[in-house]
């Protein structure tokens, strides 16, 4: 399979099929067994695992917030981030309004495991974590499913934004709820079994009997 650079790329399959195995293969948390995976032309072994992970963005699906401040939450993905970058973080995450409700605004301070969030909002917390970053990898492991739909297109239209600067991979178990991506692989039992637009992959008529 090929992930398109500068692009929203979609993993879609059930439970069990490989979706997060692949992000942390991609992740280098595991070495194949077999074949190679290339980040251009370049063997993926061949980048030492510090800057690899410095060079991707990663939400996975249960997000781990600390006892500190908001910001030191965002922050933890870019420690020598601009406070600019942090704005456009918070705003690309649409978390601009919770932390406006908020006295303390950004300087707001977590209970631990973020107990006094909800899970959408420890959620947007994750994904300002990924866009302060900056970097040229960013990926999401079912990261949008807490997100009401509001936010969740809006987050999306943040996706489209920092293509212009990072590669966008984005897990889930459902085709539609990646409507908008470039390009989407779905899995079944850790093989591709299908690959291409949501237009031509809802249009044929044995991926529709299989999926239904």
């Amino acid at each position: 399979m090929t992930i398109k650079p500068n692009r929203i790329n979609a993993i879609v399959g059930g439970t069990g099929c490989g979706k997060s195995t692949l992000l942390q293969l991609l992740l280098k948390f595991y070495k194949p067994t077999s074949g190679s995976i290339h980040a251009g032309s370049v063997p993926l072994e061949d980048f030492k695992e510090a800057d690899w992970r410095n060079a991707v963005g990663y939400v996975p699906q249960k997000n781990h917030l600390f006892t500190g401040t908001m910001e030191e939450n965002i922050r933890l993905g870019n420690v020598t981030a601009t406070n600019e970058e942090l704005l456009n973080a918070i705003e690309d995450a649409n978390l601009r309004p919770l932390i406006e409700s908020f006295s303390n605004k950004h300087h707001t301070n977590l209970k631990p495991k973020a107990a006094n969030m909800s899970g959408g909002q420890k959620q947007r917390v994750a994904l300002a974590r990924a866009f302060i970053s900056n970097a040229p990898i960013l990926m999401f492991d079912d990261s949008l499913s807490a997100l009401d739909f509001k936010t969740s297109e809006y987050v999306q239209a943040s996706f489209r934004k920092n293509t212009n600067v990072s590669t966008i991979i984005v897990a889930s178990q459902d085709i539609h709820a990646v409507s908008y991506a470039d390009h989407i692989v779905i899995l079944d039992k850790g093989k591709v079994v299908a690959s291409g637009s949501y237009q031509q992959l809802t249009a044929d008529d044995s991926f529709r009997v299989k999926e239904g």
